[in-house]
């Protein structure tokens, strides 16, 4: 069986997807309205679907970038929190040591 159908054409030509991955990687962080915005008035082109949209996203970016520092750390928060965390665990000891209790560890990112 062969099949003739191959698809709608794109409403982007390579120039101008070109240029949309191009914009997008220049972007610290990526947001569907925006890219929607973007693409009507600089091309003129809607998608009846966000799928169009995500397919873009996914083209040669990543969704997130990544951050060599947390940008929201607080020293004096981070201190503040290790120091209940440690008065928490020797207040616990002895049920931790039996086996009564078990302890799970929190990072740092996810303290704040």
């Amino acid at each position: 069986m062969k099949l003739k159908y191959k698809g709608s054409k794109g409403y982007l030509t390579a120039v101008q997807h070109t240029t949309v991955i191009d914009w997008l990687k220049q972007k610290n962080y990526w947001h569907l309205d925006e890219l929607k915005t973007y693409l009507e008035d600089s091309f003129g082109v809607v998608s009846e679907s966000n799928q169009s949209y995500y397919e873009l996203f996914k083209q040669n970016i990543s969704w997130n970038k990544t951050q060599k520092k947390n940008p929201n750390k607080n020293p004096d928060l981070v201190a503040k929190k290790k120091l209940e965390i440690t008065a928490w665990l020797d207040t616990h000891q002895r049920e931790i040591v039996s086996g009564e209790l078990v302890v799970f560890f929190e990072d740092e990112c996810h303290l704040l």
